[in-house]
């Protein structure tokens, strides 16, 4: 056997060795060395055509070496997205809308932000109408924002976070540019005044529901619900706070009882935004 055959079963090898076992550890805490490793290992797959036309370029015929090269790139692309397909299928997984349209959406791996997106256009109606912002997947199994909240509390507030609403009363009305003030106490008794806009309303009521994120690292900014959540029946729900997921508003009673993790998260929101004594 030739050496340059050799050459090509020890690439095929390390091949199959780097896509079967290794590749999908990227996605896991590795040490240096491994980094040092994985690295080698694709930059060697990746430059073999080369390697191969280096030693032998006076053995080859040009326009076979250009075909194979291009062939090498398509096959390498195919099987990484491949494996990135079936990590974003087996492990938890974000579903969102994108631009192009309400049945388009973007789904990528919440364990591993190396996997390239997919797009999925299958979307049955009854799971579009609870995505809203976003979902999650489960393998094959579809979650909303709420469920998956109890299911993967610390997944779920690492990436998206909570979301804590207050009963707002409004205080000063602005005539001219229709804004009032709304005011309130938020999970640390702390007072607010947030300025909103009731342009449009045709009935301005005497209390607003209002949100904020708890993981003020992904939003810091005051949301106003809009006036279909704004109802009696969801501000009855609150105390001196409760949460909202998506549309869906609920007691704080009711998900810190299904949930105390997701208290645990309130209460180290409130130590880290009260000032030092």
């Amino acid at each position: 056997m030739e050496k340059r055959h050799i050459y090509i079963l020890f690439y095929i090898l390390i091949m199959f060795v780097y896509f079967y076992f290794i590749y999908d550890l990227k996605c896991k805490d590795l040490s240096d060395s491994f980094v040092v490793i994985y690295n080698i290992l694709f930059y060697y797959i990746v430059s073999f055509p080369i390697i191969m036309v280096f030693l032998y370029y006076k053995k080859f015929y040009w326009p076979l070496i250009i075909c194979c090269m291009f062939f090498h790139i398509i096959i390498c692309l195919i099987v990484i997205k491949l494996i990135n397909s079936n990590i974003i299928n087996d492990r938890s997984s974000m579903i969102i809308p994108t631009e192009k349209g309400s049945q388009v959406y973007k789904k990528f791996s919440l364990e591993c932000s190396r996997t390239i997106t997919l797009h999925s256009i299958t979307e049955p109606a009854s799971v579009r109408s609870q995505i809203h912002g976003f979902g999650f997947y489960e393998g094959k199994v579809f979650y909303n924002y709420h469920d998956y909240s109890l299911k993967k509390t610390d997944l779920v507030y690492y990436k998206v976070g909570f979301y804590v609403i207050y009963n707002a009363v409004f205080g000063l009305v602005d005539i001219q540019d229709s804004t009032i003030m709304l005011c309130f106490n938020d999970v640390r008794g702390k007072y607010h005044n947030v300025k909103y806009s009731v342009k449009g309303y045709p009935n301005i009521p005497d209390t607003f529901l209002i949100y904020r994120n708890i993981n003020e690292k992904l939003d810091s900014v005051w949301h106003v619900c809009a006036p279909e959540v704004n109802t009696p029946e969801n501000r009855a729900k609150i105390s001196d706070y409760g949460y909202i997921f998506h549309y869906d508003v609920y007691s704080k009673q009711e998900i810190e009882s299904q949930c105390p993790r997701i208290k645990e998260y309130v209460e180290q929101y409130k130590n880290r935004m009260s000032p030092p004594l």
